[in-house]
Protein backbone atom coordinates (compact mmCIF):
# COMPACT_ATOMS: atom_id res chain seq x y z
CA UNK A 1 0.00 0.00 0.00
CA UNK A 2 0.96 3.40 -1.13
CA UNK A 3 0.02 6.88 0.12
CA UNK A 4 1.82 9.91 -1.30
CA UNK A 5 1.22 13.60 -0.07
CA UNK A 6 1.54 16.31 -3.24
CA UNK A 7 3.86 18.98 -2.37
CA UNK A 8 1.47 21.55 -0.67
CA UNK A 9 -0.80 19.27 1.46
CA UNK A 10 2.93 17.49 2.68
CA UNK A 11 3.71 21.94 3.65
CA UNK A 12 0.41 21.65 5.45
CA UNK A 13 1.10 17.93 7.50
CA UNK A 14 4.60 19.26 8.38
CA UNK A 15 3.11 22.93 9.89
CA UNK A 16 0.66 21.20 12.52
CA UNK A 17 2.40 20.38 15.60
CA UNK A 18 2.40 16.32 16.16
CA UNK A 19 3.82 13.37 17.82
CA UNK A 20 2.24 10.68 15.82
CA UNK A 21 -0.41 11.33 12.76
CA UNK A 22 -3.34 8.84 12.25
CA UNK A 23 -5.63 8.26 9.36
CA UNK A 24 -9.06 7.62 10.79
CA UNK A 25 -12.40 6.87 9.29
CA UNK A 26 -14.60 8.59 11.00
CA UNK A 27 -17.18 5.53 11.30
CA UNK A 28 -18.24 5.60 14.97
CA UNK A 29 -15.71 3.00 15.85
CA UNK A 30 -12.65 3.41 17.58
CA UNK A 31 -10.97 5.43 20.52
CA UNK A 32 -11.54 9.06 18.12
CA UNK A 33 -14.84 8.71 16.74
CA UNK A 34 -18.00 10.39 18.80
CA UNK A 35 -21.09 9.24 17.28
CA UNK A 36 -21.99 6.65 14.37
CA UNK A 37 -22.22 8.30 11.14
CA UNK A 38 -25.25 7.03 9.56
CA UNK A 39 -24.76 8.75 6.12
CA UNK A 40 -21.40 7.47 5.40
CA UNK A 41 -18.51 7.59 6.02
CA UNK A 42 -15.89 10.44 6.74
CA UNK A 43 -11.53 10.31 6.43
CA UNK A 44 -9.94 11.87 8.44
CA UNK A 45 -5.94 13.06 9.51
CA UNK A 46 -5.64 13.07 13.45
CA UNK A 47 -2.59 14.75 14.67
CA UNK A 48 -1.68 13.49 18.00
CA UNK A 49 0.62 14.79 20.70
CA UNK A 50 0.59 11.83 22.83
CA UNK A 51 1.06 7.95 21.51
CA UNK A 52 -2.25 6.87 20.00
CA UNK A 53 -3.53 3.42 21.36
CA UNK A 54 -1.47 0.68 18.69
CA UNK A 55 -3.88 -1.77 19.93
CA UNK A 56 -6.21 -0.27 17.98
CA UNK A 57 -4.14 1.09 15.37
CA UNK A 58 -2.37 -1.72 14.40
CA UNK A 59 -1.12 -0.59 11.28
CA UNK A 60 1.02 2.03 9.84
CA UNK A 61 2.37 3.34 7.03
CA UNK A 62 5.51 4.86 6.04
CA UNK A 63 5.03 8.47 4.04
CA UNK A 64 6.40 11.36 2.42
CA UNK A 65 5.16 13.09 5.20
CA UNK A 66 5.89 11.13 7.86
CA UNK A 67 4.76 7.48 9.11
CA UNK A 68 0.62 7.39 9.69
CA UNK A 69 -0.98 4.96 11.55
CA UNK A 70 -4.24 3.00 11.08
CA UNK A 71 -6.93 0.80 12.31
CA UNK A 72 -7.95 -2.68 10.46
CA UNK A 73 -11.30 -1.35 10.38
CA UNK A 74 -9.88 1.87 8.27
CA UNK A 75 -7.45 -0.36 6.45
CA UNK A 76 -10.54 -2.41 4.16
CA UNK A 77 -11.44 1.07 2.89
CA UNK A 78 -7.86 2.32 1.80
CA UNK A 79 -6.35 1.30 -2.10
CA UNK A 80 -3.43 -0.28 -2.36
CA UNK A 81 -2.33 3.36 -4.40
CA UNK A 82 -3.45 6.46 -2.37
CA UNK A 83 -2.85 10.50 -3.24
CA UNK A 84 -3.51 13.27 -0.65
CA UNK A 85 -3.71 15.92 -2.72
CA UNK A 86 -4.49 20.36 -1.81
CA UNK A 87 -7.06 21.35 -3.33
CA UNK A 88 -6.47 25.61 -3.33
CA UNK A 89 -10.37 25.86 -4.81
CA UNK A 90 -11.98 24.83 -1.89
CA UNK A 91 -8.74 25.19 0.69
CA UNK A 92 -9.17 21.69 1.29
CA UNK A 93 -7.03 18.10 1.21
CA UNK A 94 -8.53 15.70 -0.90
CA UNK A 95 -7.43 11.61 -1.04
CA UNK A 96 -7.82 10.05 -4.09
CA UNK A 97 -7.24 6.23 -5.40
CA UNK A 98 -6.02 5.02 -8.61
CA UNK A 99 -9.69 5.38 -9.91
CA UNK A 100 -11.67 7.80 -7.84
CA UNK A 101 -11.97 9.91 -5.17
CA UNK A 102 -12.16 8.51 -1.85
CA UNK A 103 -12.74 11.66 -0.07
CA UNK A 104 -13.62 14.90 -0.92
CA UNK A 105 -12.77 17.05 2.40
CA UNK A 106 -10.41 14.94 4.35
CA UNK A 107 -10.72 16.62 7.80
CA UNK A 108 -7.37 17.71 9.84
CA UNK A 109 -8.11 17.01 14.14
CA UNK A 110 -5.50 17.72 16.50
CA UNK A 111 -5.97 15.60 19.98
Amino acid sequence: MKLHFDEASAQIIAGKEHQYLVLDLDDGTGPFSKKLLENGLSYRLIFCHEKPDLSYFTHSIATNAGEIYFSEATKWYLDQDMQVRFNPHYNVLQLFSESTLLEFDVKLVTV
